[in-house]
């Protein structure tokens, strides 16, 4: 059996520092799910080479977001 412990953050008081896949929550929806984050536009579900419209029109409302256990 694997343990890992998952920190879990509110985006309205921590936002990741780095580009990358993260372990988000969609209050919304209610669900969990992997998606990129680009540290560059501060946009979940976008890429930081993405111009800032483009970016902008992926946005997903992500209430909490982890990031991923290294396994």
């Amino acid at each position: 059996m694997i343990e890992k412990t998952l920190v879990i953050y509110d985006v309205m008081e921590k936002l990741p520092e780095k580009s990358g896949e993260y372990l988000c929550y969609v209050a919304d929806s209610d669900e969990w799910f992997i998606t990129q984050y680009s540290a560059k536009h501060k946009i979940f579900n976008s890429f930081d080479h993405f111009p800032r419209a483009l970016a902008k029109s992926r946005e997903i409302p992500i209430a909490k977001w982890a990031e991923l256990p290294i396994m």
